[in-house]
């Protein structure tokens, strides 16, 4: 008994699917894996500006504030910005 044209479409069009799932499996895998790459490299930009901004607040700005302040004020802010803590930068990519 020969097969029909219908039974021989039908296992061509479940082929054709499978594939296509396996594309896009495919895709989505490049696309997390150039995240990932991403990531690591981003996470230690972050960390070098927290420290960046860190050093900032802690060095030049309290130096440049107390200059334009006096007496109580200034050793306020000179205070109060030497205990100014590293900010937590972190990457909106997950691994």
């Amino acid at each position: 008994m020969p097969i029909s044209l219908s039974f021989k479409n039908e296992k061509l069009v479940e082929v054709l699917k499978a594939q296509q799932r396996l594309a896009i499996k495919a895709a989505v895998a490049v696309a997390v894996n150039a995240i990932k790459l991403t990531n690591a490299p981003l996470q230690r930009n972050l960390k070098s500006k927290a420290e960046e901004l860190e050093n900032y607040a802690k060095k030049t700005y309290s130096e440049n504030i107390t200059d334009g302040l006096e007496g109580q004020a200034a050793t306020a802010a000179k205070d109060y910005l030497s205990k100014v803590s590293k900010p937590e930068l972190t990457s909106p990519l997950r691994n």
